[in-house]
């Protein structure tokens, strides 16, 4: 449910921005990058009892992986109009997400859990 609420919350900001200005694939950062960051960020938002994790400590996030919330829509504006491949890189995150909750270390960056 988390997951479904951080991709329409993305999409939304995306759909503000996107207009006429069409970006190209190599102006987005990797799909990877962007999996990695969506992980983190989820990861880092169960700490917080309401899920909303505070601006500064998401940019602490973004800015330690050298990304911005920038790059995240820019993502979202190149591959948004491809819902196949959006659907697998959610998946990959939930996959992910789920795999650092069960490790022992807890979430990256942060206190076992």
């Amino acid at each position: 449910m988390l997951i479904a609420s951080a991709f329409l919350l993305v999409l939304s900001a995306a759909g503000c921005s996107l207009g006429d200005s069409r970006r190209d694939s190599d102006q987005a950062i990797s799909r990877e990058m962007f999996i990695e960051a969506y992980v983190q960020l989820r990861a880092a938002s169960v700490r917080y009892p309401d899920g909303q994790m505070p601006l500064e400590a998401r940019d602490s996030i973004l800015e330690s992986l050298n990304l911005t919330p920038e790059d995240l829509l820019t993502f979202v504006e190149v591959h948004g109009n491809e819902p196949g491949f959006m659907y697998e890189v959610w998946e990959d995150v939930n996959v992910r997400f789920r795999e650092v909750r069960i490790d022992p270390r807890g979430p990256p960056g942060g206190e076992p859990g």
